[in-house]
């Protein structure tokens, strides 16, 4: 795809993310893996947080995800592609 990831939307990567996790995703883990991808084009993490918070309720907002009733810190996998 030749695409480095600092250059995808913040969504791109953060789908990336989702394709590589287990039926419940830790929210915390998935953002520490998100600024990892981002922190080398972004200097400020607010700027990445709201980017982060941006793409996963568009995730949200598609299907892909939903609240985990399980573990509050979690979010549940929706769709498997």
């Amino acid at each position: 795809d030749g695409e480095t990831p600092a250059t995808l939307p913040a969504t791109a990567l953060l789908y990336r993310l989702y394709t590589a996790t287990g039926s419940l995703i830790n929210v915390a883990d998935l953002w520490a893996a998100f600024s990892a991808l981002v922190s080398e084009g972004e200097t400020d993490e607010r700027k990445s947080l709201v980017m982060f918070y941006r793409a996963l309720a568009e995730l949200r907002a598609l299907g892909f995800v939903k609240a985990s009733k399980k573990k509050a810190d979690h979010i549940a996998k929706m769709k498997w592609l």
